[in-house]
């Protein structure tokens, strides 16, 4: 009984913890959703590093009650240490507030963030699996099951606690404390109340007795320590700091200027005239007469008063989805600078710019976006040509689109050249007009055929006529902005260079500048590479992966015989299973734009899938005579789910307007889940009907190196270079390649 709860709150406080970590994660890594994937390889490779030392001890010495209550101590104590350990790593790396982390930094930052709590994790699991297989009279692979079907079980209800009961009551570290007191808690209480006498029960219920009374201190004084660990994580400046069901949200004050950050990244300064006046002159001005104007995106409050000033605008509507962003700034920013918010004519819809557009029935003169650079899914999916194309569907006739994309006034360099050619590109698809003006923030304008002036002094004469009061858009700069020579040296940019990618939904091209950013920022030779295989190298990096498969099938088969081959299946399965849940996720993100709560029920629902599938899995081992049969089955059945999700996806996207869209990828996640559950139980049967050992601690690490595996290739190479449907599709045949290793054991397998 006591293996079984001490695993279950190890499988609830790693459940709570990958969630926390994660969207911890997502704010210091600027939202970055593939970030996940490195945070989930460096999880899964320190729960193995903890599983096989712990086993090597536990081998040598059986664990006792004592050392798993022991274990559930030092892993409740880890988490919320973990917590504020990543919101100090930007002042321990000296990483400024809004920029950008550098690939090595990411990569040591999330080694260090998950190395204590997960090793913890991984001893925990073993010492439970010893002290459950050296107190039975079962086989060690049923022992094993049972381990890890608790240790799932925990995790899905821990997940579902966080997501109903906590998420919307407590901040991250508050959460995080109220988890380790309930391991503490069950963990003296269980010990308390076993009648069973063994060597050390009072020095571990002391210890556990310890353990609960500092976490309700930490919980005592949890405001105090989240709010300093909050100024730790920003430096000065800083004045509060929300998580929303959408983004973290911070303000910073400098010299009486209040800047909003989301998800790490600025996104707006108060007051900020200097960038409010040319992001809503410029587009307003390219239309004779704008009327009514649509916002869409984060705005700030400078931006929405210079677009009032306008004198024809009868209608200006905001689309923000973010409900809670204007109450936060009302808190914080003082009242005169949010005057505007009164003004009759502006409607601020807090609704998902997609949903929305699918909703609208006016027409508007001018549309102007404000999401910011293209550098994660939830921006990146502005920018697509599906996206556009909703945009111009809402566009009245003579219409006019814009928004800008941090630039270079004078020479752009050959990276921001190739992100500003897919744009354009991009917008050529959808408009037939197309206008792209140099500066600090590269401005393009599309529209119908001649709703897009080049001549500067019609956009001067437009000014004087409505009698506009502006301080840092003056006659000279549009003179400066619309210059002959700048527009040609532009157009000629943009023009340059073949292979131009269009961005689409489920090829987003942020990821792949990223890549390539990277690549150049740790070597030249390395960036050199990553541009090969993003460009003509392309097609190689499928045929390099399904070929390296066969080879290993090859040599486990010659090498370890029946062992190796089911040990290979579990690591491609496991690897598999990794890509399918950041596909979900990066998914969820594109057609929703909400991953920030959301993230919490897809991996909930995933580890949920793994018990119920390990469940089903060991019931179905128990009556097939073919152990390796059942194997196969499964390998077959998580490949068929890779290439049904590849349509679904896209049909759901189509539905993206729906209330139920988070309900539905859900249970996707679930299923995913199941289908992993169902492959471990039939791997660790197949082992014992082989003649093998039963005992399944390296099935265990092998299913963790290969999601480590799947999740570092996926987040590096697969998703930004070959997009998510070929991602699934490659996930596929892998799984199958590797089930070629099984063939010809059924004998043996009964």
């Amino acid at each position: 009984m006591l293996p079984v709860l001490i695993i279950l709150l190890a499988g609830f406080t790693a459940s709570v913890g990958q969630i926390l970590v994660l969207r911890e994660s997502l704010v210091l890594f600027y939202g970055n959703e593939l970030s996940t994937g490195l945070v989930l390889a460096c999880w899964m490779i320190w729960t193995a590093a903890g599983s096989g030392v712990a086993g090597r001890i536990s081998r040598k010495s059986a664990a006792g009650p004592g050392m798993l209550i022991v274990g559930a101590g030092v892993l409740s104590l880890s988490l919320p240490a973990t917590i504020l350990w990543i919101r100090a790593t930007r002042t321990v790396w000296g990483i400024p507030a809004g920029e950008l982390v550098s690939p090595g930094a990411m990569l040591a930052i999330a080694s260090s963030a998950t190395a204590f709590f997960c090793f913890a994790s991984g001893a925990l699991f073993a010492l439970c699996w010893s002290y459950a297989a050296s107190s039975t009279v079962r086989g060690g692979g049923r022992d094993a099951i049972g381990v890890y079907l608790a240790e799932a079980a925990g995790a899905a209800i821990g997940g579902l606690l966080y997501y109903f009961l906590l998420l919307p009551a407590l901040t991250s570290f508050a959460a995080s404390i109220i988890t380790s007191i309930a391991v503490a808690g069950c963990s003296f209480a269980a010990l308390f109340a076993a009648k069973q006498k063994f060597r050390g029960k009072v020095p571990a219920l002391v210890f556990a007795l310890a353990v609960l009374i500092v976490n309700c201190a930490l919980l005592f004084f949890s405001e105090r320590i989240d709010l300093s660990a909050r100024r730790i994580q920003w430096g000065e400046g800083f004045r509060e700091s929300i998580d929303t069901p959408f983004h973290n949200l911070a303000f910073l004050e400098r010299q009486g200027q209040y800047s909003l950050f989301c998800n790490g990244l600025w996104l707006c300064s108060i007051p900020d005239p200097q960038t409010a006046e040319p992001a809503a002159h410029l587009p307003l001005l390219q239309h004779p007469s704008p009327e009514s104007v649509l916002l869409i995106g984060d705005f700030s409050p400078g931006l929405i008063a210079e677009i009032l000033k306008h004198p024809g605008i009868g209608d200006l509507d905001c689309v923000q989805p973010d409900f809670r962003m204007l109450a936060f700034a009302r808190r914080v920013v003082p009242a005169r600078f949010l005057e505007y918010s009164a003004d009759p004519r502006l409607h601020i819809h807090h609704l998902d710019p997609k949903r929305f557009m699918a909703s609208a029935k006016g027409r508007y003169s001018v549309i102007i976006m404000g999401a910011g650079e293209p550098v994660n899914a939830e921006m990146n999916r502005f920018y697509t040509v599906e996206f556009f194309s909703g945009v111009r569907n809402l566009l009245e006739g003579g219409g006019v689109f814009s928004f800008a994309i941090p630039s270079a006034p004078d020479v752009i360099g050959p990276r921001q050249a190739a992100l500003l050619r897919s744009l354009k590109k991009t917008l050529d698809q959808v408009f037939s007009s197309v206008l792209a003006v140099p500066g600090e923030s590269a401005h393009f304008f599309a529209g119908g055929p001649g709703s897009v002036a080049k001549d500067p002094e019609i956009l001067i004469d437009r000014m004087r006529i409505r009698g506009l009061e502006i301080q840092y858009l003056r006659d000279f700069h549009l003179l400066e902005l619309f210059d002959p020579l700048r527009i040609s040296y532009m157009e000629s940019v943009l023009g340059d260079g073949g292979g131009i990618l269009i961005n689409r939904d489920f090829q987003p091209v942020c990821y792949l500048f990223g890549l390539n950013l990277w690549g150049a920022q740790i070597h030249p030779a390395i960036g050199r590479s990553f541009e090969w295989i993003s460009g003509e190298g392309r097609g190689w990096v499928p045929v390099m992966m399904i070929a390296g498969i066969f080879a290993a099938v090859l040599i486990s088969r010659v090498k370890r015989g029946p062992a190796g081959a089911i040990a290979l299946n579990t690591a491609v399965s496991g690897a598999a299973l990794i890509i399918l849940e950041i596909v979900l996720i990066l998914s969820y993100q594109i057609i929703s734009g909400a991953m920030y709560r959301e993230v919490a029920l897809i991996v909930s629902l995933f580890m949920g899938g793994l018990a119920v599938g390990g469940g089903i899995g060991r019931g179905i081992a128990r009556r097939s005579p073919n152990k390796l049969r059942i194997l196969f089955v499964a390998q077959a059945a998580i490949a068929a789910y890779a290439v049904v999700l590849i349509p679904s996806l896209e049909i759901l996207r189509g539905f993206s307007a729906l209330e139920s869209v988070g309900a539905i990828f859900a249970f996707l996640a679930l299923f995913a889940g199941t289908l992993g559950g169902l492959q471990f139980a039939a791997a660790v049967a197949a082992k014992a009907g082989c003649g093998l050992s039963s005992e399944g601690a390296d099935l265990y690490a092998a299913d963790l190196m290969g999601s480590a595996g799947g999740a570092v290739i996926a987040s590096l190479f697969l998703l930004p270079v070959m997009g998510i449907p070929n991602t699934l599709l490659i996930a596929a045949l892998s799984g199958l390649a590797a089930s070629v290793g099984i063939f010809g054991r059924g004998k043996n397998a009964t």
